[in-house]
């Protein structure tokens, strides 16, 4: 489904490319300015890869802020499970101690006000 969207998405964007490549074949005078060099190559070619650059800038900047927020989900994964496995160390001691397996005092659940 996902695969059939992208192309969906895809197709169109490359026809448009297309048209625009074939739209833009007037030659163009490329300088580089502080080199003595000069180039004749056809608009598209000159307009084209500054879209590319972009594209893949933009796309670099989007995979960053994602990756970013995928470290942080991890790390608060580790955390909740390393304390789970201490909420369950404490159940066991207490159980051990005879105190019915239920923690009391302020740690517990019952001591927390409720949240209305």
């Amino acid at each position: 489904m996902l695969r059939r969207l992208a192309w969906l998405v895809s197709l169109p964007v490359i026809l448009v490319i297309i048209s625009f490549a074939a739209s833009n074949r007037a030659p163009v005078t490329l300088k580089l300015w502080p080199l003595p060099f000069s180039f004749d190559v056809p608009l598209y070619l000159t307009i084209l890869p500054a879209f590319a650059l972009g594209f893949v800038l933009g796309g670099s900047a989007l995979w960053f802020s994602v990756l970013g927020r995928l470290w942080r989900g991890r790390r608060a994964q580790r955390k909740a499970e390393k304390l789970n496995a201490e909420l369950e160390k404490e159940r066991t001691q207490a159980a051990a101690r005879g105190s019915g397996g239920e923690l009391t005092g302020p740690a517990s659940q019952a001591s927390l006000p409720s949240a209305r």
